[in-house]
C-alpha cells in the first residue's frame, strides 16, 4: 500500500504522521511524490521500519521502490508500473 493512500484510509496527515515517526513533514512529502535526493529515493531502513511498524506493516520499503516499466521481453516479477 502507498503511504499516501495509508495516511488517507486514516484521515490523517503528513504532518502528523512525521511527527509521530520523528521525521519533518517535508520529509513524508518527499517520500510521497518520490523526490528528493538518491538519498530519500533510497528509503533509510530505520525510517523504513519506523513506517511500517507504525503502519501495522501496511506500508513497506518495497511499496517505496520505483517499478521498471515493462520494455524488457520478461516483465518483473510484480508487474509493471502504468506508462506515463
Amino acid at each position: 500500500m502507498k503511504l499516501k493512500d495509508w495516511l488517507k484510509s486514516k484521515g490523517m496527515t503528513q504532518a502528523a504522521f512525521a511527527k509521530q515517526i520523528g521525521v519533518d513533514q517535508s520529509t513524508i512529502s518527499r517520500l510521497i511524490r518520490g523526490r528528493g535526493n538518491r538519498q530519500m529515493r533510497k528509503l533509510d531502513l530505520d525510517l523504513a521500519a519506523k513506517i511500517e511498524a507504525e503502519t501495522d506493516g501496511a506500508v513497506t520499503a518495497k511499496d517505496f521502490m520505483p517499478r521498471p516499466d515493462c520494455t524488457d521481453d520478461v516483465p518483473p516479477v510484480g508487474g509493471c508500473r502504468a506508462a506515463a
